[in-house]
């Protein structure tokens, strides 16, 4: 998981095709969805806004979560954005990740049968299963946990 920034544009930079070049042309834009511009590099990522801003076309910053693509539930698309075929954005303000670290594996499965609706998206990360859930379902989660004898470990940020 590597964490980047999501440069929003408002809408009417569709008008101004000129300008989306110029962003092109004078930031390194890691991956680009419609009116998202993504940056690994703070640096980056701030002269795109101040680039928009200037133009008026400055909408907002969003921190992102990087990961591989994986398993995506229904709400997926409320809480993402697709760069490629092998990466996905997560908005880092709307969800938090998760791995399952103890507990027996017949109380595992069990719980992840409650945890599945839940779950916005799953993906692998240095061979662990992670998970991402709405920050507001912490509390559900942490329940579904207790109740079933397992450990989650939050990635919570630092």
């Amino acid at each position: 998981m590597i964490r980047a920034l999501a440069v929003e544009a408002n809408s009417e930079i569709a008008d101004f095709p000129e300008f989306h070049d110029l962003l092109f042309q004078e930031t390194n834009i890691d991956w680009n969805v419609g009116n998202f511009f993504i940056y690994l590099k703070d640096e980056e990522a701030n002269l795109a806004k101040e680039l928009l801003e200037v133009a008026v076309l400055f909408e907002h910053i969003h921190p992102i979560l990087v990961v591989a693509n994986g398993k995506k539930s229904t709400t997926f698309e409320d809480y993402a954005l697709v760069f490629d075929e092998d990466h996905c954005g997560l908005f880092a303000s709307d969800i938090i990740p998760f791995f399952i670290t103890g507990g027996n594996q017949n109380d595992i499965q069990m719980a992840m049968y409650q945890f599945e609706e839940h779950l916005v998206f799953e993906t692998m990360e240095n061979g662990s299963a992670l998970f991402f859930i709405e920050k507001n379902n912490i509390e559900l989660i942490q329940k579904i946990a207790r109740a079933y004898q397992i450990v989650v470990t939050f990635a919570l940020d630092k």
